[in-house]
């Protein structure tokens, strides 16, 4: 399976094969630049168990949701 880079989940296009969850996440963080972020406050932007965010960030970003906000 191939991972989508990070400045490839930013294009419009992209984002609307991305679940859901991580495209609240994407588009929280990057409203949210220099604040401090916790994966639960991640978890409840994007309406899903911490567990389940951490999957789709890895299936479809081939990263978890903390190392992609850092990376942003």
């Amino acid at each position: 399976m191939a991972h989508r880079s990070d400045r490839d989940a930013a294009a419009p296009e992209a984002r609307a094969a991305l679940p859901r969850d991580v495209v609240r996440v994407i588009e929280w963080s990057r409203a949210h630049v220099g604040e401090p972020i916790r994966s639960s406050t991640l978890a409840r932007i994007a309406g899903v168990a911490p567990r389940t965010l951490e999957a789709h960030f890895a299936r479809f970003l081939g990263t978890t949701p903390l190392a992609w906000v850092r990376q942003e």
